[in-house]
C-alpha cells in the first residue's frame, strides 16, 4: 500500500455520508471527496493534501485542507458560487482553507493537531465539518454571518459604489474611461483615452467641448464640475448661515475672483485627474482585499 493510499484509508467516510473519493492527481499525497448539503443540488467538496517539501520535518508533514460549496454540474464538479451569492442566502456554508491546524507522520501513519498532541484522521474531518457549517448555526454562527456580511458584502458594495463616482467624475473633467476589467485588476493600465471608434476600432480624434468663464477657456465638463461644486458649497454655506470671511473677501474682488477661478480649474484639468486615477487603483485594490478576505474561524 503506497502513502497515499495509507493517508487515504485513515479516513472512515462512509459513516459520515461522503461520497466519490478521487486522488488529486498533481499531488503525491492528497485526494478530494464530496459531500451532498441542502438545498437540493448543492454539495460540498473536500480536498485533503500534504504538500512535498513544504517542511524538513519528515514527522510532522502539514495537512492541507481546502472545502467549496456549490452547486454540481452535469460533469460532476462542483461549481463553486461567489461570496455575494451565498451571502443572500444568509445561512450557507462557508469556503475554508486550513494549513498548519493538523500534521502528519506518515512512517507510522499517525495524526497530530497543532499542539502536536496525536489526534483520530476522523476528528480532524468532524472539526472541519463543523467549521464549514458555521454560518448555517442560529447562534454560534450569529457573529461568522455577520462578519462575512461585513467584509463580503457591505464593504465591497460600497467600495463599487466609489469607484463607479470617482470613475464617473475622471470622465466628466477629461474625457477618460476607466476600462471596465481595472475594478477586479487594479495592476493593468486601467486608464484609456475614449479615443477609439467602436465601428472601425481605429483610432479618432477625441475632442473635447470647450467653454469659457471669466475668460479662461477649458473643457466643458471640468466647467460644470467647478460650477456644480461651488453651488453645493452655496447651498452648504446658505442653509447654515456660513460666511467664511476669506470666501467673502475673494468674491468681493473682482482680481482675487479671476485668479481663483482660473487656478482651481487648472487644478482640476491638470492635477485632479491624476489624484482620481491614483485613487481608483487603490480603491480597486481595497475591493478585492475585502472581498476576497480570509476570516479566522
Amino acid at each position: 500500500m503506497n502513502e497515499n493510499e495509507k493517508f487515504k484509508n485513515s479516513f472512515n467516510f462512509k459513516n459520515e455520508d461522503f461520497f466519490d473519493i478521487v486522488d488529486l492527481t498533481d499531488i503525491k499525497t492528497g485526494f478530494s471527496i464530496k459531500k451532498k448539503m441542502k438545498p437540493e443540488g448543492y454539495y460540498s467538496l473536500f480536498k485533503f493534501f500534504i504538500r512535498e517539501n513544504e517542511t524538513d520535518n519528515e514527522k510532522y508533514k502539514p495537512i492541507f485542507i481546502r472545502v467549496s460549496y456549490g452547486k454540481m454540474d452535469s460533469n460532476g464538479s462542483i461549481i463553486v458560487s461567489s461570496s455575494t451569492d451565498k451571502i443572500k442566502t444568509w445561512k450557507s456554508p462557508v469556503d475554508l482553507i486550513s494549513k498548519d491546524d493538523f500534521f502528519y507522520d506518515p512512517m507510522n501513519v499517525i495524526f497530530y493537531d497543532r499542539h502536536k498532541n496525536q489526534i483520530d484522521a476522523n476528528d480532524i474531518l468532524k472539526y472541519i465539518y463543523k467549521l464549514h457549517i458555521k454560518p448555517t448555526k442560529l447562534f454560534s454562527g450569529f457573529f461568522l454571518r455577520n462578519e462575512l456580511i461585513f467584509f463580503h458584502k457591505i464593504m465591497p458594495d460600497v467600495l463599487k459604489a466609489i469607484y463607479h463616482v470617482l470613475a464617473s467624475v475622471l470622465y466628466l473633467i477629461s474625457g477618460t474611461k476607466v476600462a471596465k476589467t481595472s475594478l477586479w485588476n487594479p495592476k493593468e493600465k486601467i486608464i484609456k483615452k475614449d479615443n477609439i471608434s467602436n465601428d472601425t476600432n481605429q483610432k479618432t480624434e477625441f475632442k473635447r467641448e470647450k467653454m469659457e468663464i471669466f475668460g479662461y477657456k477649458g473643457s466643458f465638463g471640468s466647467i460644470i464640475f467647478f460650477v456644480g461644486l461651488h453651488f453645493i458649497f452655496f447651498l452648504v454655506f446658505f442653509t447654515f448661515n456660513y460666511r467664511p470671511r476669506i470666501i467673502t473677501t475673494i468674491l468681493n474682488n473682482g482680481f482675487l475672483t479671476l485668479i481663483y477661478t482660473i487656478s482651481v480649474l487648472s487644478l482640476i484639468e491638470l492635477v485632479l485627474p491624476k489624484i482620481l486615477e491614483y485613487l481608483i487603483r487603490k480603491n480597486s485594490e481595497l475591493f478585492l482585499y475585502f472581498s476576497f478576505k480570509e476570516i479566522k474561524l
